[in-house]
């Protein structure tokens, strides 16, 4: 009984498939139209969009849709940007060419070693930072993402020496003491000392003249200073004498 239950419950049927074409081909460019129930619910589900109408002759309205929303941080970078302008008693700009990541670092080391800050700005943003200030002319020419160097301290000999070990940055002008120069009024500057030293050297030539004057005025009365002393001691050695 067992084995006549196995083999009528347990048996495995396996169908019998048969594929059937079609005869004749498909047109996919015109497909048979669905069924009407489908076809309402096709009707209701279909996607409406909403057609713009631009008129042709306002060309100030942007035909994308895309409104031009001032970015925060953008406007954050600039102020950055401005204050550094302003902090900066020099301002290196240079056209960067083609370098890797190790030589940027490298650069970025050795003007942080000068007490220099080696930056990078978009056009967009310089832009905004120097608009309605005295440094907006800066915005003609900046034309893409080139590199800036900010000083608090005016060292030109410094910037120059820095800048022959990159052939790839080519310095193109610079600000001092918010004056705009070229890069040979920049060497002129470089062979002229700091203030400091210039100080020095007049307090040192004010010295020597006033020294000399000193020297001649007295030396006169020096001379006969030591003439008289000479002369008290002849006298005084001449009645020894006798």
């Amino acid at each position: 009984m067992s084995l006549i239950t196995r083999k009528g419950i347990l048996n495995v049927f396996t169908p019998i498939l048969q594929t059937k074409r079609y005869r004749g081909k498909i047109n996919i460019q015109k497909p048979k139209p669905p069924h009407f129930e489908r076809a309402k619910y096709l009707a209701v589900t279909k996607p409406y969009y909403e057609k713009k109408k631009v008129p042709l002759c306002d060309r100030d309205i942007d035909r994308w849709g895309h409104l031009k929303i001032e970015n925060p941080y953008q406007r954050l970078l600039a102020n950055e940007l401005l204050e550094k302008f302003k902090s900066s008693r020099l301002v290196g700009f240079y056209h960067m060419n083609s370098m890797t990541g190790d030589e940027h670092h490298k650069a970025e080391v050795l003007f942080y070693r000068q007490n220099m800050s080696y930056v990078n700005y978009g056009k967009a943003t310089l832009k905004m930072a120097v608009e309605g200030t005295p440094y907006e002319i800066l915005s003609q020419w900046y034309c893409s993402h080139n590199m800036m160097v900010f000083s608090p301290e005016l060292k030109i000999k410094e910037l120059l020496k820095v800048n022959k070990k990159f052939p790839m940055l080519v310095l193109l002008a610079a600000i001092v003491e918010g004056k705009f120069v070229s890069v040979h009024e920049l060497q002129k500057l470089s062979l002229i000392p700091n203030l400091q030293d210039a100080q020095a050297q007049l307090v040192q030539t004010l010295n020597s003249a006033g020294s000399q004057v000193v020297t001649q005025l007295t030396s006169h009365q020096n001379n006969l200073v030591s003439q008289l002393e000479a002369r008290i001691k002849q006298l005084e050695e001449k009645p020894e004498e006798k």
